[in-house]
């Protein structure tokens, strides 16, 4: 049977609370990818971490080094994102430093807008994780980032996105919000102190690749779409908003 091609990209909220969930990522990633290979799918991973520190989010992906500038400035874009290498992407995971608060819809916006592969030929993920909901986000900038809300739904649509959200679910928030796009699952978590601890993460892992795996791709192809809602692409190269592990420029 031939290879499926897969582009997974992981938004991880690092704030201080999530630190035994970063490493149960690293721990467990290699649950989700033998599921993927039983499945014949021909993988790459990639991630964006958020903080907010001076409201920038910071992130390293793969051992290709890419960041916000070269996302959206960038003429070969594609060559800096995702990666084969497992090892590396627990390695920048190692690497991550938490801190701050949140900024999940820019951050999520950001991930959207990644050069996946072709959506004719790629199944295209995103997973969101992190222990807090999206209303906790500082107040001044949550309130304005809601009203982004529906436009990235259209995205995730447009974009053919499978959107995967691990996360505690507020009635009539935002997360029940994103659920309503097509190719949605919410795997809820209790909203208390003890957070992501109480997630049993092999299972997790487990039901993320099974998830993934009876997915289907039936895209043509991608339809005209928004980047940066949140006006990343205009931060400067020299900060990026993303402060890449390795200081890579």
């Amino acid at each position: 049977m031939p290879s499926r091609k897969v582009d997974i990209v992981f938004c991880l909220d690092t704030s201080e609370s999530m630190k035994p969930c970063i490493d149960a990522v690293r721990a467990n990633i290699g649950r989700l990818l033998t599921q993927l290979q039983q499945a014949h799918f021909d993988w790459r991973l990639d991630f964006v971490a958020h903080c907010m520190p001076g409201r920038h989010i910071y992130r390293m992906v793969s051992v290709a080094g890419g960041t916000t500038w070269l996302l959206y400035h960038g003429g070969n874009a594609a060559d800096h994102f995702f990666t084969h290498d497992v090892e590396a992407f627990r390695r920048a995971l190692g690497e991550l430093e938490v801190c701050g608060d949140e900024d999940m819809l820019c951050a999520l916006d950001t991930a959207i807008d990644f050069p996946f592969g072709p959506a004719n030929e790629t199944q295209r993920v995103g997973i969101l994780v992190s222990d807090d909901p999206f209303e906790t986000n500082e107040e001044e900038a949550f309130g304005q980032a809601k009203g982004k809300v529906e436009a990235i739904m259209e995205k995730i649509r447009a974009r053919h996105i499978t959107f995967l959200a691990v996360m505690p679910v507020r009635e009539g928030g935002v997360v029940e919000q994103l659920s309503l796009c097509d190719r949605a699952d919410i795997i809820p978590v209790e909203e208390n102190d003890l957070g992501m601890t109480q997630v049993d993460m092999v299972e997790l892992f487990n039901q993320l690749g099974k998830t993934i795996s009876v997915s289907t791709q039936q895209s043509s192809g991608e339809e005209p779409y928004q980047r940066a809602l949140f006006g990343q692409n205009l931060w400067g190269k020299a900060d990026g908003g993303f402060r890449p592990i390795g200081d890579h420029k």
